[in-house]
C-alpha cells in the first residue's frame, strides 16, 4: 500500500477527486465505446497499483466478502489469458475507437465517416494479417514485467468444459490465435461488414450529394445518377437519362428553395432541375 500512497503523492495516480482527473483509473460508460478503450489504457498502464490495492485489500479488507472478492479477482488479473484478452482488446479498440467517436458525432458529414469505415475495415484486416506476432510478444512484456506464468505455446490445453478423455487436441498456440485472436477480428470484421456493406456505404455517399448544406456544395452529378439507380422502382432508365442532362449545370442552388423539403425521390428530381435552370437561356 506505501506503493499506492507514493504513486498518490508524485501524481502518478489520481485519488477520483479534484483536477486532472484523466490519467486515472476510468470507469467505463454504458454507451460510448471510447470509454471503454480509455478504461483498458489505464489498466494497463496502472496494472501494478491495481494488484497492490487488491493485494492491501486481501490483506486487511473489513470484511470477509470482500476479503474474497479481492482474492478472486487477483487470480483472474495475474494470469495469461487475462492479459492476452486485455492487449487484444485494446489493439482492436484502438483501431475502432476514432470510427467510434465519428459515428457519435451529431454534425459530421457522410463521406468522412464512409472513408474512416474503409481505413477501420483495412486496419482491422491488417493486423489479423500480419499482427499476431506483434501482439504476443506485447502480451509477453507484460506477463514478464508483472511476474504472470507465460504458457508453454506447444502444451496442450484442455478446453474448459471438456473431459480430458473427450477434448480435441488443441495446442495454446492454436487456442490463442485461431480461437481468440482469429475469431475475435473475424467477428469485428463481420460487424463492420454487415453494417455497412459495399452497397449501403456507397448509398450513403451518394446521399451526400443531396445534402443542402452550403446551398448544396457537395452537388455531384455522377453520384446523383447513381443513387437514382438504387431506386429502379422510382425511376426508369428513361428519367434516369433525363436526370443526367438535366443536372449538368453546377451553379448555386438559390436560398430557400428547400423551406420544405419533398420525399427523397421528389428531392433528387428537384436538385436535378434547379441546378439546370441556371443554364437555361432566357427571352429576350
Amino acid at each position: 500500500m506505501a506503493e499506492v500512497k507514493k504513486a498518490l503523492g508524485n501524481g502518478e495516480i489520481f485519488s477520483g477527486r479534484g483536477l486532472n482527473q484523466e490519467s486515472g483509473l476510468k470507469k467505463a460508460g454504458d454507451t460510448r465505446w471510447g470509454s471503454h478503450y480509455g478504461t483498458l489504457m489505464s489498466l494497463i498502464v496502472h496494472f501494478s497499483i491495481v494488484l497492490d490495492v487488491l493485494e492491501y485489500v486481501v490483506e486487511d479488507g473489513a470484511h470477509s466478502e470482500q476479503k474474497a472478492e479481492a482474492a478472486g479477482l487477483l487470480d483472474s488479473l495475474e494470469t495469461f489469458d487475462f492479459a492476452f484478452t486485455l492487449h487484444l482488446l485494446k489493439s482492436i479498440l484502438g483501431v475502432t475507437n476514432e470510427l467510434s467517436q465519428i459515428l457519435q458525432r451529431k454534425n459530421q458529414d457522410i463521406v468522412n465517416a464512409m472513408i474512416q469505415v474503409k481505413i477501420s475495415k483495412k486496419r482491422l484486416q491488417l493486423m489479423r494479417d500480419n499482427g499476431w506476432d506483434d501482439l504476443l510478444n506485447e502480451v509477453m512484456m507484460f506477463c514478464n514485467c508483472h511476474d504472470i506464468v507465460i504458457p508453454d505455446m506447444n502444451e496442450v490445453r484442455v478446453l474448459k468444459g471438456r473431459s480430458r478423455r473427450k477434448a480435441p487436441i488443441v495446442t495454446n498456440l492454436h487456442y490463442y490465435k485461431v480461437s481468440l485472436f482469429y475469431e475475435v477480428l473475424d467477428m469485428q470484421l463481420q460487424e463492420l461488414n454487415d453494417r455497412f456493406a459495399e452497397v449501403n456505404t456507397e448509398l450513403l455517399l451518394c446521399m451526400e450529394c443531396l445534402s443542402p448544406e452550403n446551398l448544396f456544395s457537395a452537388f455531384d452529378k455522377e453520384k446523383l445518377l447513381q443513387f437514382a439507380k438504387f431506386y429502379p422502382a422510382d425511376f426508369s432508365s428513361i428519367e434516369i437519362l433525363a436526370l443526367g442532362v438535366a443536372s449538368s449545370s453546377h451553379e448555386a442552388i438559390p436560398k430557400g428553395i428547400f423551406t420544405n423539403l419533398p420525399p427523397i425521390v421528389e428531392l433528387t428530381s428537384l436538385v436535378a432541375s434547379e441546378k439546370s435552370s441556371e443554364e437555361a437561356p432566357t427571352k429576350k
